[in-house]
């Protein structure tokens, strides 16, 4: 087995690669090791795809109706790592605090994809795509929908440049509680 040493808000823990990560605050789901796909309502304190800088070209699929990704806290796709995904489809849902696509300078060309009537991302807190990393993106097709109950940040950081949103097709939405920042 391959172990990865993380501090992650200050809990030290160690992490199964491409698998569950034990916290001090309970269990962490860490996509570092290729595809998962999300088939069955599960419960997680915080998700990670991508969460170190050699973390690239991860999947995490979330499909299905009814199948919801439950986040105590946050979400991130591309904590550290490059070219992860995050695709809710098929009326599958992911529900979390804060939503973060490309925390880190080292994280870009990070993508999540809400795709088709019903799929859904909701966060009770904020959404940041490009906090600090680069070229990061959120796609909403196709009936999908992102929410967000506070505000919204697209490229928080100086050095993050050219991350994007795109919303397109009938019935597409993304929902901003507050202030939408653009370049911020």
């Amino acid at each position: 087995m391959l172990f990865h040493k993380a501090i992650r808000r200050g809990i030290l823990c160690f992490c199964l690669l491409g698998g569950m990560m034990e916290s001090a605050l309970g269990q962490d789901l860490v996509v570092d090791g290729g595809t998962t796909n999300i088939t069955s309502s599960t419960n997680y304190v915080n998700t990670y795809i991508g969460s170190n800088s050699t973390a690239s070209n991860n999947l995490l699929n979330v499909l299905g109706s009814g199948v919801v990704l439950s986040n105590s806290a946050d979400v991130y796709v591309g904590y550290s790592g490059s070219s992860n995904s995050l695709v809710i489809s098929n009326e599958g849902s992911v529900v979390s605090k804060d939503g973060i696509i490309g925390l880190n300078r080292t994280s870009s060309n990070n993508i999540v994809t809400v795709t088709g009537t019903n799929s859904a991302w909701t966060n009770t807190g904020v959404l940041s795509i490009g906090y600090a990393g680069s070229s990061n993106s959120l796609v909403i097709s196709a009936g999908g929908s992102v929410e967000n109950q506070f505000f919204g940040v697209i490229g928080s950081q100086l050095q993050s440049s050219n991350n994007i949103v795109t919303v397109t097709g009938t019935g597409s939405i993304w929902t901003n509680g507050s202030d939408l920042f653009v370049g911020n």
